[in-house]
């Protein structure tokens, strides 16, 4: 769970001196509190389960993909995002990198609900890397729900270069602080193709 809101608060210390006869004038300390801004949270969940963060350490999840698949989605349902101060995020990044088919590599999203929702998408790519920012005052629920659109998907027809594409997401705040990174690791994997049998001469 998290800790309650902090309220600003000032707090007035008054102090005397004893010397076993004679008592000292009274001298004041005033002690300002004032809040911080704490950084959003993205947590992978646990088994669904809405009371358990997953660890620190398992902040990243996997996604195969698989030749001549459909597009995966990136973000795995079980995912949030948290704020004990906030509920609104102000803009999040989205970063693909270790591209091994180029332009063959590809990040589609739902531009219609991106609209609905007053959040700017952002890409930008070469390569070897896609980069994504969106940007906008919107609740913490409508930057998830857009993330969940964004799909991955290679259309290299035959034998895509198989092994890791890193993703990293960070979510900001309407503040401006940063989330901890969060991984995706896309697994392009190659089918496992049928022998076949050549009977020509």
């Amino acid at each position: 769970s998290h800790p309650a809101m902090f309220v600003a608060s000032t707090k007035t210390l008054t102090f005397t001196v004893h010397d076993g006869q004679n008592v000292s004038n009274e001298v004041e300390v005033t002690i300002n509190f004032l809040p911080v801004n704490d950084r959003p949270i993205v947590q992978f969940r646990e088994d669904g389960d809405p009371d358990v963060f997953a660890p620190e350490a398992n902040r990243t999840f996997r996604v195969p993909y698989i030749e001549e698949g459909s597009s995966v989605q990136l973000l795995p349902d079980t995912t949030t995002f948290a704020d004990v101060d906030s509920s609104n995020a102000g803009s999040a990044q989205l970063v693909v990198e270790q591209l091994k088919n180029g332009a063959f590599e590809e990040l589609m999203f739902n531009d219609t609900l991106a609209s609905l929702l007053g959040i700017t998408v952002n890409l930008s790519r070469n390569n070897t890397r896609i980069t994504v920012i969106l940007l906008g005052k919107a609740p913490f629920t409508d930057y998830l729900h857009l993330l969940f659109t964004f799909l991955y998907i290679n259309r290299q027809a035959v034998e895509p270069l198989e092994g890791i594409r890193l993703a990293t997401l960070i979510v900001f705040d309407d503040k401006g602080d940063g989330s901890d990174s969060a991984f995706i690791q896309i697994d392009v994997q190659r089918r496992n193709d049928n022998p076949q049998i050549d009977l020509g001469g």
